[in-house]
């Protein structure tokens, strides 16, 4: 979880170095403001703490909302239907976008081609065909991935632990990408 919302904070780092001019240091009243429509697929501890670990970055940079940030803030609660709309309706009004979770990265991939869009708590970027590959995204879309390498977590992690184990369940959603 530690190393989800590092990356998380990493990845955020990145997206503001796009707008912070090294070469000269300013306040938070002297910075351009700047708008980002932050959408959240559903209240989740994991995904509270992307969206917490966001706004944390921003202010690291001096991006202080009602200074000179506004977010827009949109949390789902898991209503799929309601996707498409949310997602044009905040990428009209925000600079910047960041989508939390899967499904919400799908849907700004399919909204705008002219915008970054960060992504976190996307399982396979990929597969979900958010991106062409890990190193070269090839779109106006970067993030993050939740997901490690299952195998190698099994084989380091839990046969050690259980060496008698013969079967082992994971537990998946199958109507997600990322479980076929």
């Amino acid at each position: 979880m530690k190393k989800i919302i590092n990356l998380l904070l990493v990845v955020s780092l990145a997206l503001m170095s796009i707008l912070y001019d090294s070469s000269t240091t300013v306040s938070a009243q002297e910075r351009e403001p700047i708008s980002v429509g932050i959408l959240q697929f559903n209240a989740h501890g994991s995904l509270d703490e992307n969206y917490r670990g966001f706004i944390e970055g921003l202010a690291e940079l001096d991006y202080v909302e009602g200074e000179n940030l506004t977010v827009n803030y949109v949390n789902a609660a898991a209503e799929v239907s309601q996707l498409p709309s949310l997602a044009s309706s905040i990428e009209a009004e925000s600079d910047y976008l960041f989508a939390i979770a899967t499904p919400f990265a799908q849907a700004l991939a399919n909204t705008t081609q002219d915008k970054v869009i960060l992504f976190s708590s996307v399982a396979d970027p990929i597969g979900a065909g958010v991106v062409n590959s890990l190193e070269e995204p090839g779109r106006n879309l970067t993030g993050t991935t939740n997901i490690g390498p299952i195998e190698q977590q099994i084989n380091e992690i839990l046969l050690p632990l259980v060496p008698e184990a013969e079967k082992i369940g994971l537990i998946y959603n199958s109507s997600e990408i990322n479980a076929q």
